[in-house]
């Protein structure tokens, strides 16, 4: 699926049928910009303080002002008053009490993009994946893939195909277990996901050691251009995509 960003409307409204995508491009902040430490928490700037290199120190900054300011603007609230908890393997959820639209949000970032995505009551996983050629995907291979996937692999030709299924396989499966909030904790190896650059179905066909099934979770493969790789898993409902870029809350 084509990612179009679109400008910010003025209103952030969402609805349950929705899966809202939001994009940083750090090359286009200005370092200079930076005005907006009074919305961290506590935690925050102590952990801002305790990155050793600048290009580190850059995107944590970036990306909780993102996360701050959007979900503050969907909840009407100040973006220093919002409340942030993790679930039992570490995911970020906003706390119940200032979470008055029941958003679930979940956030990746490679090389110098950072995108959220942002439902209503629905789980939500993301994962963008940066294309670095001097990987070995063969060896990478050997860990991430389940045993279906390498003969999917392995029957692949071309380098270039490679270098893609590698991409779709990690992204489809790193979103799906972020999505369950589960994160690292389950090991890549153990389920298998459709690699196919269009998906046989919409579903997330997921098969594990003990079984398969076609798991209660939407699949959203996003092409973002020729250098990075992309994908969204939600449950519940099947969500129209909305994608914007998040340059004005960044910079304002």
């Amino acid at each position: 699926m084509k990612i179009l960003w679109e400008k910010s409307p003025n209103k952030l409204l969402i609805s349950r049928s929705e899966l809202h995508l939001w994009k940083v491009n750090l090359s286009e902040i200005n370092k200079e910009n930076r005005d907006k430490f009074e919305i961290f928490s506590g935690a925050e700037l102590k952990r801002l303080r305790t990155f050793k290199f600048e290009k580190d120190r850059f995107r944590y900054e970036i990306t909780h002002r993102m996360k701050r300011l959007i979900l503050a603007k969907y909840l009407a609230s100040n973006p220093k008053d919002l409340d942030f908890t993790t679930g039992e393997y570490g995911k970020p959820v906003i706390s119940e009490a200032f979470n008055s639209l029941d958003l679930q949000f979940n956030i990746s970032h490679s090389h110098k993009l950072i995108i959220m995505a942002v439902t209503v009551k629905d789980a939500v996983g993301i994962d963008v994946q940066y294309h670095v050629e001097s990987i070995s995907i063969e060896s990478l291979v050997e860990i991430i893939f389940s045993a279906d996937e390498k003969i999917f692999f392995s029957s692949l030709t071309q380098q270039h195909e490679k270098m893609k299924a590698f991409y779709r396989c990690w992204t489809r499966k790193e979103a799906y277990l972020k999505a369950q909030g589960l994160g690292l904790t389950v090991g890549l190896s153990s389920i298998s996901v459709d690699i196919n650059e269009t998906p046989i179905a919409e579903w997330l066909r997921i098969s594990t050691l003990s079984k398969k099934e076609i798991a209660a979770w939407y699949l959203f493969p996003l092409a973002i251009d020729d250098f990075y790789t992309a994908a969204a898993v939600t449950g519940g409902l099947q969500k129209k995509i909305l994608s914007f870029d998040a340059k004005c809350f960044i910079v304002s």
